[in-house]
């Protein structure tokens, strides 16, 4: 497996800033957050700033960086774009090419984005359009603070929210794996359910190795089992 981090410093641009200006952005991060930085906003959250800047959410905005990727890299089987959460209506480009398109601010995004890739330098552009273009702001998919109450103003945020990454791999991996622990008469039965995405159309004829250790590190138990 091989993994390219793509947190860090962005560019970020957009109308409210005017044609062509262009401001570093951390990532995990807001535009509120890389506006204050650069002196552009006000804090929203000091007296009646928010509604000075309520601009900012009711315009789109664009987090573009490169990155550069081995051959290495584009040797795997599978390639792909994980964004652990974007706010909120977003659409995502590699060298370009549209990979992935975000309206859910609460939900993990992943595509395969192998064959928009090149050995060399790249680039990402993440699109994000103001909450304001789409529906009722009752149905959407994000934190409802941004929208104001009566303890708190209006302060429509955006931006990458948590982390994003590039992994590669190849045949099988885990997704996912649950624990479960049953106590009866001093007994503990351990479950242990995996879920395996596979590079190919199925898992069929994989093994699975494990092991077991208690809190000291002894190994307890070892198996196999095929997936049938």
């Amino acid at each position: 497996m091989e993994l390219i981090d793509l947190t860090g410093i962005w560019n970020l641009s957009g109308r409210g800033l005017g044609e062509g200006r262009v401001l570093p952005a951390e990532v995990p991060g807001g535009v509120h957050a890389a506006l204050m930085a650069a002196d552009v906003i006000p804090d929203p959250g000091v007296g009646d700033n928010a509604e000075n800047v309520a601009w900012v959410g009711e315009g789109d905005w664009t987090f573009e960086r490169p990155f550069e990727v081995g051959a290495s890299l584009l040797e795997h089987d599978v390639v792909e774009l994980e964004c652990d959460g974007i706010d909120t209506f977003a659409e995502v480009f590699i060298n370009d090419k549209p990979v992935l398109r975000a309206d859910n601010m609460f939900r993990f995004w992943k595509t395969d984005v192998r064959d928009a890739l090149s050995v060399g330098r790249n680039s990402i552009r993440i699109e994000i359009e103001s909450p304001f273009r789409h529906a009722d702001k009752a149905l959407v998919r994000k934190a409802k603070y941004g929208f104001g109450s009566e303890y708190s103003p209006e302060c429509v945020t955006a931006g990458i929210c948590r982390p994003l990454r590039l992994r590669a791999w190849n045949e099988a991996r885990f997704r996912d794996v649950v624990f479960k622990q049953e106590h009866v008469d001093g007994r503990a039965e351990i479950f242990i359910q995996g879920h395996i995405a596979a590079a190919g159309d199925s898992v069929c004829g994989l093994a699975v190795d494990y092991s077991i250790e208690d809190p000291s590190g002894v190994e307890i138990r070892r198996g196999a089992c095929g997936i049938p």
